[in-house]
């Protein structure tokens, strides 16, 4: 969550997928080969190096997502016990799976001279 807010200053934030991925790129055999001659820099910060009061920054999101959070607590408490019992969400209510789009999977297993598989 802080992650999203910290993006709208114009920085990038990656998942550990996305990193991995930017790491192995460079390990690519062509790069590696051009390392062979000269440095490859690859830069993976993001562009937080162009934040100067990063900490300030994160601390200012925290306080404002506890702030809405506490705000969000209290409503809810205060809110009457009939209205809240009508708000309890039921995966079943608001999500129906559909597996008509899915493709029929079947899968031929081959039979075998020494017989079944147990």
């Amino acid at each position: 969550m802080i992650a999203q807010e910290i993006e709208t200053h114009g920085v990038r934030t990656f998942s550990a997928k996305e990193m991995a991925f930017n790491i192995l790129g460079l390990m690519h055999p062509i790069l590696f080969s051009i390392t062979q001659v000269e440095p490859v820099w690859g830069d993976l910060s993001g562009g937080f190096g162009r934040i100067a009061d990063l900490a300030d920054m994160a601390t200012c999101i925290r306080v404002n997502m506890n702030k809405k959070l506490s705000f969000v607590v209290r409503s809810l408490a205060t809110m009457p016990r009939n209205l809240k019992s009508s708000m309890v969400l039921r995966p079943s209510a608001f999500f129906k799976p559909s597996i008509s789009h899915l493709v029929p999977l079947l899968l031929r297993i081959p039979r075998t001279s020494w017989g079944t598989y147990p």
